[in-house]
């Protein structure tokens, strides 16, 4: 209503509006020849695997075509009514839309190089892939590419070529406003960058104290509504690029994550950015409080998978860190996040120095008087470790093999194993401790050391395996397979399985046996597999989920997906 008002008693806009529907008219026709292009894309069929639609991606590639059609349809038919709904928001909810498919697509195309995944097609049927990634890829690209220029193109030309109008639209008044969405993605990926990841295998650790200032900003200067959308939309982007792995790890894992996240995060927006815009003076502590409550709650439970919490990515800033000891990694993000805020704080009032509230000063005290505090106990606590007298070091080699056991055969993730022990043997002599990956040796060591490694494959890997540490007289954890056999309340006999770290002594004798004791969501193990048996059941059937593995403790030692968890953390070092 306030739109069509300012339209009705402002002159100076009713031209512009005119001008705007040849552009309006050409929008429309690009959105309807890049429908009917990929419908056409559709029925021929993907590239290198002819006749391999109608499956699930189809039909959600199906409705986006759809969507995009009742766009443009609703271009040309709503004159003014909506008008700025269509040319401006509609562009946003549908390039995130779009992107969000986009990386689905993209990440799962990385599984077409995978041999077992080759083999599961042939002999089920259930999936549909080219004969290689890079095919499968250049499908990804080929159905969602020409939608996000298309949606790109929209989202940009109507905020600069028609500003003016763009300034009616209520939240659209300041650059944050106009160009938040493409602000909310940078902060996605200055958050995804400040972490290890596909970029990096170290990761930009600085970036993490500025990678919230585009979103921020763009809360501070949005309306609650679209405030919420741009929250939520840098949430969903970040937990995708963040757990790009999960794509090839599970078939389904990162779309169980992502909409498990999408939940998560729209209810942690809802009430912070009502709270943050409510708060005045102090809203600058809202964000940093309110991410530590989030990540601690995300952190328990079942479903508990805090990925890529903000204080983690600060592992190479030993000084800092060194405050977890006091607070947990909860005290680093609230100390990074804050440096967030306060920056958005800084330029807020240098971008409207008219404002009345005047120069933030509380903000940069207090991040300076934590900051400064942190790194003088960090280094405190670094000299006084370093100034007790040891009697011995501990000396430990960690092998690292990078295999894939479901990609290659067993054996050549065995001989990679034993040729790194080999080589950092030589080079360190008479290590206390080798400690190979989370499920680096893959047989069943339990079962298969009980068969005639004459008779079977996996048995002879199993023997191989023995005697070659024995021989080598190491002390030897490994991540492997374990299981046992137990009965249910009918007194029928089941089979149980655990991801398992074995601990070997120096002569080959099998000391202890550890069971993990928090499974991965949706990866590792179904959560609701009784509420929802029949979803549980197709996931098993898809080859989606492991299916079977339970959880058992006490807890001895910490495989890698249970390091970003403090509740099993701080369980570990209570017991011991």
């Amino acid at each position: 209503m306030e739109v069509r008002d300012n339209l009705r008693t402002n002159r100076s806009l009713q031209t512009p509006v005119l001008k705007l529907y040849s552009s309006i008219k050409t929008f429309s026709m690009a959105i309807f020849s890049v429908s009917v292009l990929e419908i056409f894309y559709l029925i021929i069929g993907p590239i290198g695997n002819p006749g391999g639609g109608g499956n699930v991606s189809d039909i959600l590639f199906l409705s986006l075509i759809a969507v995009h059609l009742f766009w443009g349809v609703s271009l040309i038919t709503n004159r003014r009514k909506n008008l700025f709904f269509f040319i401006l928001q509609i562009p946003e909810i549908l390039f995130i839309t779009t992107l969000v498919l986009f990386i689905f697509y993209y990440t799962y195309a990385l599984n077409a190089n995978m041999d077992y995944v080759q083999r599961f097609q042939v002999t089920s049927g259930n999936l549909s892939l080219a004969p290689d990634s890079t095919l499968e890829r250049a499908n990804a690209l080929m159905r969602f590419l020409p939608f996000l220029l298309l949606n790109g193109t929209a989202l940009a030309y109507f905020r600069s070529k028609r500003k003016i109008l763009a300034l009616t639209f209520n939240g659209m008044e300041s650059f944050t406003g106009r160009w938040a969405l493409p602000l909310s993605l940078l902060s996605s990926m200055l958050y995804t960058l400040s972490f290890p990841s596909f970029i990096s295998l170290k990761g930009f650790s600085e970036l993490a104290w500025v990678s919230l200032v585009p979103l921020l900003l763009v809360i501070k200067n949005t309306n609650y509504r679209r405030a919420v959308f741009y929250g939520v939309s840098f949430g969903v982007i970040h937990t995708m690029l963040t757990n790009y792995w999960l794509g090839t790890f599970s078939l389904i894992s990162l779309q169980f994550i992502t909409g498990y996240y999408l939940l998560i995060y729209t209810l942690f927006m809802l009430p912070t950015i009502w709270i943050y815009k409510q708060a005045g003076r102090l809203r600058f502590l809202v964000f940093p409080a309110a991410m530590v409550v989030f990540d601690y709650l995300r952190s328990y439970g079942f479903m508990g998978y805090p990925w890529s919490m903000l204080g983690v990515s600060q592992y190479d800033f030993i000084p800092l860190i060194q405050i977890a000891s006091l607070t947990g990694v909860w005290g680093v993000t609230f100390i990074v996040t804050l440096c967030n805020s306060v920056v958005v704080e800084v330029l807020d009032h240098f971008l409207r120095p008219l404002k009345k509230e005047g120069k933030p000063m509380l903000p940069i005290a207090l991040f300076f008087i934590l900051f400064v505090f942190s790194i003088i106990h960090g280094y405190s606590t670094i000299s006084q470790e370093e100034s007790k007298s040891t009697d011995r070091t501990v000396r430990i080699v960690l092998i690292q093999q990078n295999t894939d056991p479901r990609k290659h055969d067993y054996q050549i993730g065995l001989n990679r194993l034993t040729r790194l022990t080999d080589q950092a043997l030589k080079e360190s002599p008479d290590p206390d401790l080798v400690v190979w990956s989370e499920t680096a040796f893959v047989p069943n060591i339990r079962r298969w050391s009980k068969y005639d490694p004459e008779e079977h494959h996996l048995a002879r890997l199993v023997h191989d395996f023995l005697r070659y540490q024995k021989e080598r007289r190491i002390w030897l954890v490994t991540g492997n397979d374990d299981y046992l056999i137990t009965q249910d309340e009918d007194g029928k006999e089941i089979r149980l399985d655990y991801n398992a770290s074995v601990f070997f002594s120096d002569e080959g004798e099998r000391l202890e046996t550890y069971h993990k004791v928090h499974l991965v969501p949706f990866t590792e193990y179904f959560p609701f597999k009784e509420e929802l048996p029949w979803l549980h059941e197709l996931c098993s059937t898809l080859m989606l989920i492991s299916g079977n593995l339970v959880i058992n403790g006490p807890c001895l030692i910490i495989p890698c997906s249970l390091s970003p968890l403090p509740s099993v953390l701080k369980t570990v070092f209570r017991e011991k």
